[in-house]
């Protein structure tokens, strides 16, 4: 099921049936739509309720800080300033992060599915509008002399952005976490 408005801010949730074992996960779709880019991009199996339990505990979609300044700064400063409050080995060298570094999850919206593909999506707030930003920062290149997949930063990434109601976005959220619930009382 989509629900939102996937030209603006939307979640894709949808279980397959030929991806769940019995009485095990529910494995789908999960997916957030942002002005019309899919995150992550191409389908990957998600755990639904993996995803679903990242939007019901503390997702900035929900809880956003208000943030006047964050949320009018241009959209690379403020990706990237959200960006390394949480993971600030994918904007610094290692050598330039201090040692009493504390993990910062105040901006996060990203789900395990993108998290799992190197996207990730924050949210700021300004009285009623919510500002929502996302983007994949990394992909897979294969490493010849070793032989495997390996990680590597995307040096300019994509990022898309909205600017939408704050009750919109609650309400989008809201409405995956209730049909994700129908869904798993009827299994």
């Amino acid at each position: 099921m989509l629900i939102g408005n996937p030209y603006t801010f939307a979640i894709l949730i949808d279980p397959v049936s030929l991806w769940c074992g019995n009485g095990g996960h529910i494995n789908g779709v999960f997916h957030f739509y942002i002005d019309g880019e899919m995150f992550p991009p191409g389908l990957r199996n998600a755990t639904l309720g993996g995803d679903v339990f990242c939007l019901e505990k503390d997702n900035a979609l929900k809880t956003a800080p208000e943030n006047a300044s964050l949320f009018c700064m241009p959209k690379q400063d403020a990706y990237f300033y959200m960006l390394g409050r949480m993971l600030p080995e994918m904007v610094s060298e290692e050598s330039e992060i201090s040692d009493d570094f504390e993990t910062d999850y105040t901006y996060n919206a990203t789900t395990y599915n993108m998290d799992d593909d190197c996207c990730f999506v924050f949210a700021v707030r300004n009285g009623g509008q919510l500002r929502i930003l996302g983007a994949k920062v990394c992909r897979q290149d294969y490493n010849e002399k070793n032989d495997c997949f390996e990680w590597v930063k995307i040096p300019a990434p994509e990022i898309k952005e909205v600017f939408i109601d704050v009750l919109v976005a609650g309400d989008v959220v809201d409405n995956v976490i209730d049909y994700y619930w129908k869904i798993k009382n009827n299994t």
